[in-house]
């Protein structure tokens, strides 16, 4: 209960995730397959085995187990719960019907591991990141389509829509803004940089280099703001309002931290200097693995590998709450908890 402070609201039975191996199947949409109920469902991907379990509110036990062809370790579903993504340890994703429940294509999207998956809140585009530092950008409606070409006999194959390899290192955390006139993916890697892309100009927007590698990245819900989980606990507030993102790569702008403060290449500008560096919070003592925004802006969530959750007034930047529900376990997803807390903030 993140307003109450009071533990632990509902528990699930064998749901160990990796990061960014869970999401919600909403429930309430006409197209929805699981059920015409207005619950979300929760699917985790086991790190163990290939299988995906997928539970509903109230029930410890999973409401389906599937089985499927190799252990997922990224996974999402579109905002109206009509299919499901996975992004597969060897580089594959597979697409599946919620509704039939079938599976409708296998394809190779990258060459190893996929750590992320993400579809955009207007359904169009679904965004892989992998441990070989690419993003692919796969338009969802042409996935689809194409699926259901191929299972007709089609020997057309599935392409990205759009491919960014500004990443020397694995991608950690992903997170999409904007919608279908201006959709952007910010990324972070172990190389210690947050890159922002604009999808539909195809131009890299910004590039922001750290002092430690970066496990998890949000942004807040008017997205100009940006805060950057460490490996060394620490979570970076980037401030969008101050950087200049330009829409072409004439003006565009790297940025790199580092003690001094903030150092800033441009096209215009060749060298410029601004001593103020870029705010962070501390009191995690191990690798911040999930972070969450709420729908307020005033509310941070963060879950780190030192097993506990972090919950932070974004306004006076104080840690308003400490909680180890589980004292032996490092944490690994926090954001699809807080899509509840948004809707209580809706109701209220």
């Amino acid at each position: 209960d993140l307003r109450g402070g009071g533990g632990v609201v509902t528990s699930f039975k064998n749901c160990i995730a990796d990061p960014g191996a869970i999401c919600t199947i909403k429930g309430g949409s006409s197209f929805s397959g699981l059920s015409a109920s207005s619950v979300d469902y929760i699917a985790v991907s086991n790190p163990k085995k290939a299988a995906i379990n997928i539970y509903s509110w109230g029930k410890s036990q999973p409401y389906v187990q599937c089985h499927i062809q190799e252990i997922a370790t990224a996974i999402c579903s579109d905002m109206y719960g009509a299919y499901l993504f996975a992004g597969c340890k060897s580089g594959q994703m597979m697409c599946w019907d919620l509704r039939s429940g079938e599976i409708l294509s296998t394809w190779v999207a990258h060459y190893t591991s996929i750590r992320r998956v993400e579809v955009s809140n207007c359904s169009s585009i679904v965004v892989s990141a992998s441990d070989d530092g690419t993003i692919k950008v796969w338009d969802l409606h042409s996935v689809v389509d194409l699926c259901l070409e191929v299972a007709y006999g089609s020997n057309e194959m599935i392409k990205a829509f759009r491919s960014y390899s500004a990443h020397t290192m694995p991608i950690k955390g992903m997170t999409l803004l904007g919608y279908q006139a201006s959709m952007r993916v910010v990324t972070c890697s172990l190389d210690k940089k947050i890159v922002i892309y604009d999808v539909y100009t195809n131009t890299t927007c910004l590039k922001a280099i750290f002092s430690s590698s970066l496990e998890s990245v949000v942004c807040n819900c008017t997205e100009d703001t940006i805060f950057a989980g460490a490996s060394n606990g620490r979570i970076f507030i980037v401030d969008l309002t101050e950087r200049a993102i330009a829409l072409t790569a004439a003006h565009s702008q790297i940025a790199s931290v580092g003690i001094e403060g903030i150092s800033a290449i441009s096209a215009s500008d060749s060298f410029h200097e601004n001593k103020k560096g870029y705010m962070s919070l501390e009191g995690h003592t191990s690798a911040v693995t999930a972070l969450a925004m709420s729908i307020d802006n005033t509310t941070l969530v963060s879950a780190s590998s030192d097993c506990s959750v972090r919950i932070w007034d974004t306004i006076t930047r104080q840690c308003l709450r400490e909680s180890k529900p589980f004292h032996k376990s490092p944490l690994s997803n926090v954001s699809h908890l807080v899509r509840l807390f948004r809707l209580l903030l809706y109701v209220s």
